[in-house]
Formats: C-alpha cells, sequence, structure tokens
C-alpha cells in the first residue's frame, strides 16, 4: 500500500500552491473543433495548437471525462428566450407551457438514460517557478500577499499567450477539488444514474470561490494507492501494472486504474484522419470514460539542432564499430540515423520551428479488476492499429498516477516514456478538440454522433437571426431516411416557442395532417377541396396584394412580362381601380373583364385574351382556392397553417408545365402559396416565421419560387423569418445550394447523391468514407452543417413528450383522409 502526499497547499484565484514550492496556474479551454470539417479549418485548428505550444514553455494537460450535468442542460434549454430578456426564467415557461412540457421530458429521459451524456474537461496547468531551494514548503504554508501579486502578474503574461480560440477560463478551488477527487474514483458507476451515491460528480463549471484555502481546509487527504489485490482465496497479490485507489474515510468502492504510455510512434502518421484522431478516438470505447495528460516542455530551434547533431555524432561512432557486421543492430543504426537526418533537415528548414517532449499519459478505469483488464487491452489494441504502441509500466503505476494531474513533481517513469518531435507535427495530434455540432443554447433536436459522448444537440433557430444570421434550412436525403421527421420535430419546436409555421404537405397519407393538429390550432387547406380561398385579392388586405399577384396570375395565364396583357392585367387589379369598381377578388376580376369583353367600346385584343384566361380558369374545379366566391380568407395568423397538394398534378423534372392545365396550375398554387406565407412571415417582426417546404423542386423551377426562397435566404434574417426546404436531390435547390447555411444530410443510398449532398457543405466534404457512411446510415441519422461552419453527424431525436412523439410519427391512413 502507497500513500502519496497531496501535493496541494494552498489555492488563491486560479494558481496552486504546492508542496514543492511549485505554483500553478491553471486554466480550462473550450475544445477546438474536431469533426469532418474542410482540411483549411482543420489547418487553423493545428495553428492554434501549434502556437500554444510553442509560445508557453511548459505545460501539463489534463483531460477528464465528466458526466454532463442536467441543469446545466436545463439552462441552456430556456437560454432560447432571447427576446424575453426583461422576464425571469420562470415567466417565459409560464408563456410557453407546450415548450416547457417537452423540455421537462427530455431532461427527464436523459436523467433516466442507461449512459447518460458527458463531456471531455479540457485543463491547463502552467508552472510559473520552479521546486524551492530550501525543500518542501510546511504543511500549514499559506501564501503571503506579496507573492500572490507576483504570481498573479506571471499568470497574466502566460494567459495572453494562449490563443483566443481557446477561450481559457481561471479555474478555481472547488474545481480543484473536483479533480483530485477525480483522480480517486475515476471508472465508478459511469453507467449508473445519478442517484447512485457512487456515481461520478458532473464537472461545478459555474461555482466560483474567491477564499484563499489553505491545506487543512482543502483537499481531502485520505485518498490512498493500493498496489494489491485480494483473490478469491483471500490471498493478496501484487497489481503490478495496476493500481487501486480509494478513500479510506468513505464508503465508496474502490477504483482500478492503469496508466499506458506510449512506447514507439508510427514513423508516419497521416493528416487528416490518423494523426488528429490519436486522442479523440478515446471517447468511443464503452464504459468508463478514459482521461488522458500530456506533459509538454518546448525546446529552441538551436537547442535542438546540437542535441541532433550530438546523436549523429554517437551514431556514427557506433556504426563505426560495427562497420564490418552485417546484421539486425547495423540494419536499425542505419535506420536511425536516416531518421535523425530527416529530422535535421527539417529543423534546419524552418528557421521558426521548435522542437516539444511530451510525454502522453492514458488513464484506464473500470470498477472491477478484470474489466481494467479487458477495457485496457482494447485500447491497446485499437492504436496498434494506427502505428501507436502503448505499454502499462510494470511497477511504475503509482508514479503515473502522480503524473496524471498537476502537482507532483517529476518521475522517472514520466522521463522514461517522453519523446520529441517537432511542435507542427506535435499540433497535427490536436489534443484541445471535440467534435462539436450545433448551437450553445436552444431547443435539443438531435443526439451528437460523433463525440462518442452521446451530447445533446441544441438548436437554436429563433435565435439565428438576432445573431445577424440567416436561419434558414435545406435538408436532403432518400424516401423514409427521417426528413419529414425532422421537419416536424422542428416546426414543433418553432410552434411551442410562439413562432409561426407555413408548411406544405405533399404526402398521399397527410403526414403533417394530424401532426399539425397535435401541437396547435392548425388551418389545414386542399386546394382540391378548400374551405378557405387562396386569392390573394381577399387573403392580403393591404396594397401589395396586387403587386404580390401579379407575377402568379402571369404566369398561370402565360403572359409576359411587358405585353399588352400584363399591362392590362396590372392596370385592372391597381387597388384605386379595383375601389372604384368594386373588385373585392378574382371572382368579382373575372366577371368585369368578362363585362370589358362583351362591350365593344372597351374590347381590345388584350381584354379579349385576359377575359378568356380568367373564364377558363375560373371554370376549373380544381381552380375553386382561387375562384370561388363563397370561401372565407385563409386566415394569416394561425400557429400553423399547412397546404395539402397530394391531389394536385405536379410536373415531372423534365416536363414543360405550360403543356398540362392542371400541372400549371399544381406549381402555381406552390408558388401562390409560398407567397402568402412571405406575406404573412415578414409582416410581423416580433414573431418568428418558418416556410416548411418538401420537395423544393416544385418551388425552384418557377421564376416566383425563386424570387420567394431568395427572399428568405438572403433577407429573412430582417424580417425574423426563414425557410427549411428539403428534397431527394440536392440539384433541385440550384443556386441556393451554396446561400443555405445550415444543412441536414440523411441518407442517400445513390452514391453520387450521397457525394452531392456533401458537397453542399463543401467541396472538401465529399470524401469517399463520408459518402460511404452517408449510404449506410439509419433512419434518422444525419450529417449536419451548423451556422459556425462544422460539419458532424448527429441522430435526430424524436420528442420526449409520448403525445408530441405521436404526432411526429403518426401519419393518417388512407381511409382517414379519403
Amino acid at each position: 500500500m502507497l500513500k502519496l502526499t497531496q501535493p496541494t497547499l494552498a489555492v488563491t484565484g486560479n494558481l496552486r500552491w504546492t508542496l514543492t514550492g511549485v505554483v500553478y496556474a491553471e486554466w480550462l479551454l473550450s475544445p477546438r473543433p474536431n469533426g469532418h470539417e474542410r482540411p483549411s479549418d482543420r489547418r487553423e485548428v493545428v495553428k492554434d495548437h501549434r502556437d500554444l505550444f510553442t509560445d508557453i514553455p511548459e505545460t501539463i494537460l489534463t483531460t477528464v471525462v465528466a458526466p454532463l450535468d442536467v441543469a446545466s442542460i436545463a439552462a441552456r434549454l430556456t437560454a432560447t428566450a432571447r427576446t424575453d430578456s426583461q422576464h425571469s426564467i420562470g415567466s417565459f415557461l409560464q408563456r410557453h407551457p407546450d415548450y416547457t412540457v417537452e423540455a421537462s421530458a427530455q431532461l427527464n429521459a436523459i436523467e433516466l438514460q442507461a449512459r447518460p451524456p458527458h463531456e471531455r474537461i479540457m485543463w491547463l496547468s502552467v508552472p510559473l517557478c520552479g521546486p524551492s531551494r530550501t525543500g518542501d514548503l510546511p504543511s500549514d504554508f499559506i501564501p503571503s500577499d506579496k507573492h500572490r501579486e507576483q504570481f498573479d502578474a506571471l499568470a497574466d503574461e502566460i494567459r495572453r499567450k494562449i490563443p483566443a480560440s481557446f477561450a481559457p477560463t481561471a479555474v478555481n478551488a472547488t474545481q480543484m477539488h473536483w479533480l483530485w477527487d477525480r483522480a480517486h474514483t475515476r471508472g465508478l458507476a459511469l453507467d449508473h444514474t445519478a442517484a447512485d451515491p457512487s456515481a461520478p460528480r458532473p464537472f461545478p463549471h459555474n461555482r466560483t470561490t474567491t477564499t484563499r484555502r489553505g491545506r487543512i481546509r482543502g483537499f481531502r487527504l485520505s485518498g490512498e494507492l493500493d498496489e494489491t489485490l485480494a483473490t478469491d482465496d483471500r490471498k493478496r497479490r501484487t497489481l503490478t501494472r495496476a493500481i487501486k485507489t480509494y478513500y479510506t474515510d468513505s464508503e465508496l468502492a474502490p477504483s482500478y486504474q492503469q496508466f499506458l504510455v506510449v512506447d514507439d510512434f508510427a514513423t508516419r502518421m497521416p493528416w487528416p484522419g490518423v494523426a488528429d484522431q490519436i486522442f479523440a478516438v478515446l471517447n468511443h470505447f464503452e464504459g468508463a470514460g478514459i482521461d488522458f495528460t500530456i506533459h509538454t516542455r518546448k525546446r529552441d530551434r538551436s537547442e535542438a539542432l546540437a542535441a541532433n547533431a550530438r546523436a549523429l555524432r554517437q551514431l556514427s561512432e557506433q556504426m563505426d564499430e560495427r562497420s564490418d557486421e552485417v546484421s539486425f543492430a547495423q540494419n536499425f543504426l542505419v535506420h536511425r540515423g536516416q531518421q535523425l537526418a530527416q529530422y535535421d533537415n527539417h529543423l534546419e528548414s524552418r528557421p521558426s520551428e521548435t522542437e516539444i517532449q511530451f510525454c502522453p499519459i492514458i488513464a484506464i478505469s473500470a470498477p472491477s479488476f478484470e474489466e481494467l483488464e479487458d477495457r485496457s487491452r482494447e485500447v491497446i489494441r485499437t492504436f496498434n492499429s494506427t502505428g501507436v504502441k502503448l505499454v502499462a509500466p510494470y511497477g511504475a503505476q503509482a508514479e503515473l498516477w502522480a503524473a496524471s494531474q498537476p502537482g507532483y513533481p517529476e518521475t522517472r517513469a514520466r522521463s522514461d516514456y517522453t519523446h520529441f518531435m517537432p511542435t507542427d507535427t506535435f499540433a497535427c495530434f490536436m489534443p484541445v478538440t471535440a467534435p462539436q455540432i450545433g448551437d450553445d443554447s436552444g431547443p435539443l433536436i438531435a443526439t451528437n454522433r460523433l463525440s462518442g459522448f452521446h451530447e445533446p444537440v441544441h438548436f437554436d433557430l429563433l435565435g439565428a437571426t438576432e445573431r445577424d444570421k440567416s436561419a434558414s434550412f435545406a435538408m436532403t436525403g432518400d424516401l423514409g431516411s427521417g426528413k419529414s421527421v425532422a421537419l416536424k420535430v422542428i416546426s414543433g419546436m418553432v410552434v411551442d416557442l410562439s413562432g409561426q409555421v407555413f408548411a406544405v404537405d405533399r404526402s398521399k397519407l397527410g403526414e403533417y395532417l394530424l401532426f399539425a393538429q397535435a401541437v396547435a390550432n392548425a388551418v389545414v387547406i386542399d386546394p382540391a377541396n378548400p374551405t378557405y380561398t387562396m386569392d390573394l385579392l381577399r387573403v392580403l388586405p393591404t396594397a401589395d396584394a396586387a403587386e404580390r399577384i401579379l407575377p402568379v396570375l402571369m404566369r398561370l395565364f402565360q403572359i409576359k412580362s411587358g405585353s399588352p396583357e400584363a399591362a392590362l392585367l396590372s392596370d385592372l387589379i391597381e387597388p384605386n381601380y379595383r375601389a372604384r369598381h368594386r373588385i373585392r377578388g378574382l371572382p368579382d376580376l373575372v366577371n368585369h373583364t368578362i363585362a370589358l369583353a362583351r362591350d365593344h367600346t372597351t374590347n381590345t385584343p388584350a381584354i379579349e385574351t385576359l377575359a378568356g384566361q380568367l373564364r377558363f380558369w375560373s371554370q376549373r374545379t380544381y381552380a375553386r382556392a382561387l375562384f370561388a366566391d363563397d370561401l372565407h380568407p385563409l386566415p394569416l395568423d394561425a400557429p400553423m397553417v399547412v397546404l395539402r397538394t397530394h391531389r394536385l398534378q405536379l410536373p415531372a423534372e423534365e416536363e414543360q408545365p405550360a403543356d398540362d392545365p392542371t400541372k400549371l396550375f399544381g406549381e402555381v398554387i406552390y408558388a401562390l402559396y409560398a407567397t402568402i406565407a412571405r406575406e404573412a412571415l415578414f409582416a410581423s417582426q416580433a414573431r418568428f416565421g418558418l416556410l416548411v417546404l418538401d420537395e423544393a423542386l416544385h418551388l425552384t423551377r418557377s421564376v416566383v419560387g425563386q424570387s420567394i426562397i431568395s427572399e428568405f435566404v438572403v433577407d429573412g434574417r430582417k424580417h425574423n423569418a426563414a425557410i427549411g426546404i428539403a428534397s431527394q436531390d440536392p440539384a433541385h435547390f440550384g443556386r441556393f445550394r451554396r446561400l443555405i447555411p445550415t444543412l441536414f444530410m440523411f441518407r442517400q443510398s445513390d452514391e453520387v447523391l450521397a457525394a452531392d449532398s456533401l458537397k453542399m457543405a463543401s467541396e472538401d466534404a465529399a470524401a469517399d468514407h463520408l459518402v460511404q457512411q452517408m449510404t449506410r446510415f439509419s433512419p434518422g441519422e444525419c450529417f449536419m452543417k451548423d451556422l459556425k461552419q462544422r460539419l458532424g453527424s448527429v441522430k435526430i431525436a424524436l420528442p420526449a413528450h409520448p403525445d408530441r412523439a405521436r404526432a411526429v410519427l403518426t401519419t393518417p391512413t388512407r381511409e382517414a383522409i379519403a
């Protein structure tokens, strides 16, 4: 049994005062993205790492896995109340009861998961001085005000050297205590609920303390390391390659831990794809989270070249001594000489390069020794496949345990497994990264599949416009891949937050019918059997009605811009003209134009043509939504308005709709509905509006439709509105492929369509392995590109509340909608 002295004597601010006299300044770092971003974006992440480890001579990077605090998830859920800054969270929840019900159900489901979501904490410790020359400090040491001022200034100098992209946040005593406890209890009950007393505590992100703490009032001193294992026959055997940790004053079960170090790296590891995933792969093992620590020390280029020259001279002498041999040893020396020469050339050719000496330590943990052996074996095998050899040094486990946290002096085990390489090469490992996706707050719509930690993905659609961003999004995917479910999940989210949704339901079985009725007092209109008119002259009470309906009618009547018929139609629907002749809508316009054509004093070829078109379309039974005079105007203030187009004839991709009146009318109805939605959703900036369109081709193929989409994508943020469009083929988005910022790319069984979908995110994204992954997605799984241009894989989460989940998944039967 070994008892290691707890090294922390006092904590002031983010300074750790240790037994040996070394003072550490410590920060939490925000991880940089490490998903499927473009190589250019990833090179920026590499540069950030290079700057970090070049500018700071010595660091200890400690990364630990912790369960996400449900309270912090709840805070991010309610942080969607951006426009409610004058109100309390309670007031916000009262005014959005449906959102509150769903959010509560989501939080409850998260707490009951067998493996709840976790996060990796990135903790940077920097020694500000060397050990005390007079030996260890006394246990009752408390730093003086002068010492605190001196080291606070040194810490501030270090903080300014940390790249701003890492957003360093000073740690505090409470968090340092948490890290100490984590070192003793890692691996315990990570698969259990928080009600289990042995479950790990979430990281205390928001707890602050300014009180100076001495050793007696600080860290627990009862932690012990045991290197023996009790067997079934009550004998004890030594754990030469593992340790057992526990608190002697606690009933918590012991934690079994093994520490792996790198014995050798592959000569060359490709980047991206291998080097950048060396540490990221540690997130994807089942069971307890795997912590790792990296000790680094920078050596300037001149010192590295001098040391390399000495190594080359020694190697040359050894080769001379073995010049007459033909053996494995001689071949090894030749190979080693080639490596040193290449390394020397690398440093010589890069005047700004530095060398980094580093020691990675991987902490495997489990609640039993048998589980520990299994987990360790799996990790070693995985790393072997990448060309990295891991070992668990015999008899050095206690030293490596101490080296896996800040505060202890350097040990022999750490020195023995220290490696060196150019800093720019080491930076390609990108250890301070995480596959992040989604927004910092807002409703939950998915789980992060790429990170390995099952974190919830927030989608603050309603907050995008306030950040001066476009909230519009696009979806691609096969039939049955999950697009419609995702559209309904997002639509319900908008309605729950008092927004407004206009949606088009193309499906024969009415995918949106029951959903719309379940989430709001929805209005559903079927143009083939209408209960409301879509006549803009009656729907819109403003002068804009004439201007908006003109291009729609010109398309329907096949009238070209600038023609006499176009000019006449414009005059007839002009507000003042309609007021003088009591033309309330299209039915009145039909009668008025026919009367003009019959009057020889007003009849002209243009009037004859226009009257004929109006008479023709008013006689079509499928056009009653425009020309019937016994229908009420479509209400524009409903929380959700759904247009059912399953009975409309629509042109195929290669067809000209003008050749078939029914298909021409179907196309025009799409454009007309989008026009109505535009007017309704742009009218009030206080209420967020969303236009949802599946089968985007039916809108993008028309000039009017393209204009509407352009207005939503380009100007929607000014009006607090957005458009969500979906299609099986990304080509249907046309010129908007590059303009829509947020993308959801679901399963595509066709590899060409899969590649085209990924190219919407970037040309670099269409890599073969991502294309293959997309073809194997299960329903609901997709690649997501967020507003920060990050690309990751997620799984859309069904609503947690049973009623809402049934509404999203339920499709009416054919009999119910006949």
